[in-house]
């Protein structure tokens, strides 16, 4: 009883502050200028702001009305999982496809900033024939994104179009991969839900009309992590032939299946089978990883995180190590020759040369929300004759920040992930944007509160999905890839700095921990997972 009463309180004040912040911010915003180092926030960001408070109340209204919201669950539950995979998978992905080219019918690609660099680095690709910024070669952004979009100029003419129907595809992919990592993790029924909850995204549909390197990132990191879940003991023919695209069928079935097979299928094979997933899929990973790593240069110390999901996997250190070694080979074999050819064009062996000033950029005396501009003269971004000096000029400095002052490094880091979480708006920003400028409120922002209001609960249920989890028994390595990945991404935006756009990889990870959790608390059960 007491537990419901603090429920339903908190529900209501969180009612109260989005209303509030819905009805009369005005009255409210001045409480927030401590997020700016010299308390000048622009009109458009004061507007997210509003629209992330405002979504708050939806968290409220969760909490009041929590028995009918889980009600309604139930029935969606009983529908999504009594179809057959198939049926399931041609609606969701079909509804999913037609969400995502109506907003490409309906709104305009935005070409400004990250967005209009790529397609101006992949124009000049297809003209001059390599990567050149201007005239001279350049290493500045990551090389992955900008050659694949120039694959596409190149077949299509200089259409932005191109980009964005192809991002279709590869917002499709996300959302079938999510699928796939997480029903391979917890099962069927959690894998559905992560899908649905994917395709019916608001800021995973609205990001199809951005030329953003995270379109092309994510999927291949995904793939990526998929190599390192093995689907059962029988390893790469596990890997192939196992997994949640098989019927869904009870833990019974499962172990009858795994005993008929122990029986059937002739111990050297068994043997050879499971000994090639052991090392090839690891190596098959580690070149993904690799191509995720020239899409997103960060992604070149992932593999440290890995060393401890194949020892849980296994319960072998030598093993363990062995594959590791393999990842960090295969990714290696992959950047080593662009760090390469960075060093010859540029002077840098980076596998970007962007990372000095993005890393000044979040440490320096005015770096407050995560973001700051910089002196355009010194650090002239533009200017591919100076990028080897920008790079490492921006590393210096932004080191001697955090040596001088590391509280002030501790407190801008926790600002950072806040600007990283708090708000899911990067895709409706320019539309926003015109809005806040012309003093209006237009669909955009309608857009952007629906949108907003769904991803807080997705962080809400992804939570709670977390200590499902930890709680759980039989617990399987794969939640551990999960969770520290989400943990790992966080870490790297403490460090450098924090923008909402740069948390749509590890959304699929959120979600799958949000999945869970729905499962969970329909079925009022023990979670689903399985060994």
């Amino acid at each position: 009883m007491i537990d419901k009463w603090i429920r339903q309180t908190s529900g209501i004040v969180l009612l109260l502050i989005g209303l509030t912040s819905a009805i009369a911010f005005d009255r409210i915003a001045r409480w927030f200028f401590f997020i700016s180092p010299d308390g000048d926030i622009g009109d458009a960001t004061m507007l997210e702001l509003r629209v992330v408070l405002a979504s708050l109340g939806v968290i409220g209204f969760y909490l009041f009305f929590r028995g009918g919201v889980h009600r309604f669950f139930r029935w969606l539950h009983h529908h999504i999982n009594t179809s057959s995979t198939a049926d399931f998978l041609t609606i969701v992905l079909s509804a999913g496809l037609i969400l995502r080219v109506l907003v490409i019918l309906c709104m305009e690609i935005p070409l400004y900033i990250d967005y209009q660099g790529y397609d101006e680095l992949a124009w000049t690709w297809v003209q001059q024939g390599g990567y050149y910024n201007g005239e001279h070669l350049t290493g500045y952004y990551p090389v992955g994104y900008p050659f694949f979009l120039s694959r596409l100029y190149y077949l299509f003419g200089h259409a932005p179009l191109a980009g964005v129907l192809a991002n279709i595809f590869l917002s499709l992919c996300i959302g079938w991969l999510s699928y796939r990592i997480a029903g391979r993790i917890f099962g069927e029924k959690t894998g559905r839900w992560c899908l649905l909850i994917m395709m019916f995204f608001p800021s995973q549909i609205l990001f199809v009309n951005l030329l953003a390197s995270e379109m092309l990132f994510t999927p291949l990191f995904l793939l990526s992590l998929l190599m390192f879940i093995p689907a059962d003991a029988r390893g790469i023919q596990g890997w192939f032939k196992g997994g949640v695209m098989r019927p869904h069928v009870t833990p019974a079935l499962q172990s009858e299946g795994r005993q008929a097979s122990r029986l059937t299928a002739p111990l050297p094979q068994r043997r050879l089978t499971r000994s090639m997933g052991d090392y090839l899929l690891p190596i098959a990973g580690g070149v993904l990883l690799g191509l995720a790593t020239l899409t997103r240069a960060l992604t070149q110390v992932y593999w440290l995180v890995l060393l401890p999901l194949f020892f849980l996997q296994s319960g072998s250190l030598k093993k363990a190590a062995t594959q590791t070694v393999l990842v960090l080979a295969a990714l290696a074999l992959v950047v080593t020759p662009w760090i390469v050819r960075n060093h010859q064009a540029v002077g840098r062996a980076r596998v970007s040369t962007n990372g000095g000033i993005n890393f000044m950029i979040g440490n320096n005396p005015g770096s407050g929300m995560g973001w700051i501009e910089v002196d355009s003269v010194e650090f002239n971004t533009h200017d591919a004759t100076r990028e080897a000096y920008i790079d490492s000029v921006g590393w210096r400095r932004g080191w001697a920040f955090i040596r001088q002052d590391p509280v002030a490094f501790l407190k801008r880091g926790l600002l950072k992930i806040g600007y990283f979480f708090a708000g899911d708006l990067t895709a409706i920003h320019y539309q926003m944007k015109q809005a806040a400028e012309n003093s209006r409120v237009d669909w955009s922002v309608l857009v952007a509160m629906y949108s907003q209001g769904y991803y807080i609960m997705v962080l809400l249920f992804g939570g709670f999905g977390l200590v499902v989890y930890a709680r759980s028994s039989g617990r399987r390595p794969g939640g551990y890839l999960l969770w520290v990945t989400i943990l790992f991404w966080t870490a790297v935006h403490f460090v450098f700095f924090g923008h909402a756009r740069f948390h749509f990889p590890i959304m699929p990870m959120i979600v799958t921990f949000a999945a869970l959790y729905i499962v969970d608390a329909v079925e009022e059960t023990e979670p689903p997972i399985h060994e």
